[in-house]
């Protein structure tokens, strides 16, 4: 019967610190809507815009520019191609600025 109590009580433990550990890596936390287009940019000749009205997630507050991630729904999976990161959550932010 103790045996029985301690690994409730163990199994409750680990629960509860998996969770706190769990909610600080939400992935969409703070959502925030663009009040203006926003130009993005990846290289000089690679170029592109974000509409007014997306809706953007923090990713992580970095050490001097936040990072955001953007859902986007395609039909057009012909135009994406697969590459591998050595960590999966790894985020690879563009720069981005208002004309």
């Amino acid at each position: 019967m103790i045996f029985r109590l301690l690994f409730v009580v163990v199994f409750v433990a680990i629960g509860f610190v998996l969770g706190v550990l769990w909610s600080g890596h939400e992935l969409l936390n703070d959502p925030m809507m663009l009040t203006e287009s926003l130009k993005l940019q990846e290289a000089p000749e690679a170029v592109g815009s974000l509409p007014k009205g997306t809706i953007l997630y923090r990713y992580t507050p970095g050490p001097s520019t936040p990072t955001y991630i953007v859902s986007v729904n395609t039909k057009n999976v012909s135009l994406l191609e697969a590459i591998e990161f050595e960590n999966s959550m790894t985020v690879s932010p563009m720069s981005s600025y208002v004309e």
